[in-house]
């Protein structure tokens, strides 16, 4: 019918795909299960500090001064109209990312990596935890199907 748009395949409905700080599969760590965890988490200014700051090398000044984080930290429990009124102070977050992490650590990955079609990039930081070098080369190698590929690692940086 005229005006109608064409049905694609789900396989052509992504044009290019962009992780940002993404997570990687890890094998399974002698078939346990991921812990479980509740719905909601608490996250207090200082908890994000400690995150801001947990991968910077010791030798290394902090990514973000203290100062600046203060007014981000104001802002941060702006965000949740609830967040000045819990003890202690924080915002209520919840905890499927977390989640996911867990799982795909314990060899559980939210989607299948060989099944995207498009070209893909993997942004990350030098510092971050959460995606060394050795998790990036095992997804960058599980996108089989891409046509294009990039990892790129952003120098002093936490993603």
């Amino acid at each position: 019918m005229p005006g109608l748009p064409l049905r694609r395949p789900a396989s052509q409905l992504v044009d290019r795909l962009v992780l940002f700080a993404p997570i990687a599969r890890r094998p399974p760590r002698r078939y346990e299960k991921p812990p479980a965890a509740p719905a909601w988490r608490v996250v207090t200014v200082e908890d994000q500090w400690v995150r801001f700051v947990e991968d910077v090398p010791p030798h290394e000044q902090p990514v973000l001064s203290r100062a600046h984080f203060e007014e981000w930290g104001e802002r941060y429990l702006d965000s949740d109209p609830e967040s000045r009124g819990r003890d202690p102070v924080g915002v209520k977050i919840p905890t499927g990312p977390f989640t996911d992490i867990l799982h795909a650590w314990h060899g559980d990955l939210a989607y299948d990596p060989a099944l995207v079609r498009a070209p893909v990039a993997i942004i990350r930081g030098e510092w971050d935890g959460l995606i060394p070098d050795e998790d990036a080369r095992w997804l960058f190698d599980a996108f089989a199907a891409s046509p294009i590929k990039r990892d790129v690692k952003i120098n002093r940086a936490r993603t």
